[in-house]
């Protein structure tokens, strides 16, 4: 398996049960913690699962754009970090080779004619 399929591998383990559901560890809704940009490019910020504060997001954000590697699709990788997604729904999943996110958080859009970025989300 090349490294690239490996790491898709790792990724959908790591996302499948947790990103689709969009809540906590304890099924609980998830508050936005921060949105940043202006107009049409706004994000909403949620800390899914994991612990993390959103400054600490922005920053692995900021470093998977700068320093990681480009998969197939629309997933970057950079050291255990995975991040991807399109169309106003962005997320990024830490899986430390274990199979499963042990920190997760998501970025939606806030933009007229997107998922939006309410102030929690729910699980499905």
């Amino acid at each position: 398996m090349s490294r690239t399929a490996a790491s898709i591998a790792c990724l959908t383990l790591a996302l499948l049960g947790s990103a689709t559901t969009t809540a906590s560890a304890a099924g609980n809704p998830v508050e936005r913690c921060a949105i940043t940009g202006k107009g049409n490019s706004r994000l909403g910020w949620y800390m899914v699962r994991g612990g993390m504060t959103c400054a600490a997001a922005k920053r692995t954000v900021r470093l998977v754009a700068r320093r990681g590697e480009q998969l197939e699709g629309s997933i970057s990788h950079y050291r255990s970090w995975y991040c991807g997604g399109h169309m106003g729904c962005y997320w990024c999943a830490n899986a430390l080779n274990t199979g499963k996110a042990t920190k997760l958080f998501e970025m939606r859009s806030c933009a007229p004619v997107s998922p939006g970025c309410p102030a929690h989300i729910s699980p499905n």
